[in-house]
């Protein structure tokens, strides 16, 4: 009958009710780190090629900016909605955009009571082998982790970087939720980490990191040492925070890439460790006093207390 027939019409115009969603409803993005924002909208029959094609508004852009297709973290743990829709006409999508406290990349873990590293013990790659803390040695891969966030979660994976043919991820063992269950590495790929692979990281009122398995995030259980002494391959473990003024439970993530500077008057008359350049390390120097620079380009790079700080170029006071 009349009532059931339908009559087709052909328009080129493909963007008129055209519906846009994003695959991810909460998107979290490292730091100075780059979102293909516009390649992860799912969309209909429409045929968008380019940014142009879309009127987007980001709300704080103090978190986060567009830089060409894609969308780039600004500050660390920051905020912001963004809304995307088809131009001239269609459907908008909202995104809560989380912006997390460090961006991926390789670092050392410091402890900050201890001073000592987190490393496979040994450097033996086979499941099951534990996470120990260990004096520095920047030649080692196995000192060296690589922090991964899921743009989906805001969880990082910790990949030893002394992964072969294999990679092996830093772990609770057993995934369990147990108080002090100790760390370890396990093999897994990137779409099979189990949840205690999977890690927080926040920043602590001193400027420390907490680093949270998603095992113990209920309990505010973190990656901890077993003892607040430093020996040598003594076993992390999966420890309950307490904020206090035992560090055991704190990090310092150090970007093996970039040096550490700290101010003049937190050298002085001072029991620190201290990285020159390439983390070359030289420990328990005692700074009773600083002498100028012999050129005004070369920084001394150190650590002090529980906080980096930051040095100005070397001048005829500063060295």
């Amino acid at each position: 009958t009349e009532q059931k027939a339908w009559r087709m019409v052909a328009t080129d115009d493909y963007n008129e009710a055209i519906e846009i969603q994003s695959e991810l409803s909460v998107i979290w993005i490292a730091p100075n780190e780059e979102y293909d924002y516009f390649n992860n909208l799912v969309l209909g029959d429409g045929h968008f090629v380019s940014k142009e094609d879309f009127e987007y508004t980001v709300y704080n852009t103090t978190a986060a900016v567009f830089n060409g297709s894609k969308l780039t973290g600004v500050s660390p743990n920051s905020s912001t909605t963004i809304s995307v829709k088809p131009i001239p006409t269609g459907l908008s999508v909202s995104n809560t955009i989380h912006i997390a406290y460090i961006p991926e990349g390789t670092y050392f873990l410091r402890n900050q009571e201890t001073l000592d590293y987190a490393r496979v013990k040994n450097g033996t790659m086979t499941n099951g082998q534990r996470v120990v803390q260990y004096d520095f040695d920047e030649s080692l891969n196995e000192e060296r982790w690589i922090f991964t966030l899921n743009a989906a979660t805001g969880y990082y994976s910790i990949k030893s970087a002394n992964s072969s043919s294999a990679n092996y991820y830093m772990a609770v063992s057993d995934d369990s939720s147990e108080l002090d269950k100790p760390i370890v590495i396990r093999s897994a790929t990137e779409s099979t980490l189990t949840d205690g692979m999977k890690w927080k990281v926040t920043k602590t009122s001193n400027g420390a990191y907490k680093i949270i398995p998603k095992t113990g995030e209920a309990n505010d259980y973190v990656l901890a040492t077993s003892i607040s002494m430093s020996i040598n391959n003594t076993g992390l473990l999966q420890g309950d925070y307490i904020d206090n003024n035992s560090y055991r439970d704190e990090w310092m993530i150090l970007n093996v890439n970039k040096k550490i500077d700290v101010s003049k008057s937190s050298m002085l008359s001072s029991k620190l460790p201290v990285f020159i350049f390439d983390f070359i390390l030289i420990k328990d120097v005692s700074i009773k006093s600083i002498s100028s620079c012999k050129t005004t380009t070369d920084h001394f790079l150190l650590t002090f207390s529980h906080s980096p700080y930051i040095l100005s170029d070397c001048s005829s006071n500063l060295c």
